[in-house]
């Protein structure tokens, strides 16, 4: 899958490969995912560095953030299949 992440005006092409690996702006990343209990809340693992995340999504489709303690505010836009 391929997403375009908007984060704070800056803007992040996110791809989803089926056998788990993921690319940002074409650069592999070494990622891990977790949602906690059913609720809004995600355990993020990046190249080897954890990341307590907070996600809700607002009335006008933004989502709002909060990674490592800090807001965020984003669009997301799924942009379809691509094979890698």
């Amino acid at each position: 899958m391929r997403y375009v992440i908007t984060v704070e005006g800056e803007t992040f092409e996110i791809e989803m490969g089926r056998d788990g690996r993921v690319w940002v702006n074409h650069r592999p990343l070494d990622v891990d995912f977790q949602g906690i209990d059913g609720l809004p809340q995600y355990s993020l693992l990046v190249n080897h560095r954890s990341y307590d995340a907070h996600l809700e999504r607002s009335e006008e489709g933004e989502y709002c953030m909060q990674v490592a303690g800090r807001a965020y505010r984003a669009t997301l836009r799924e942009e379809g299949h691509r094979q890698r």
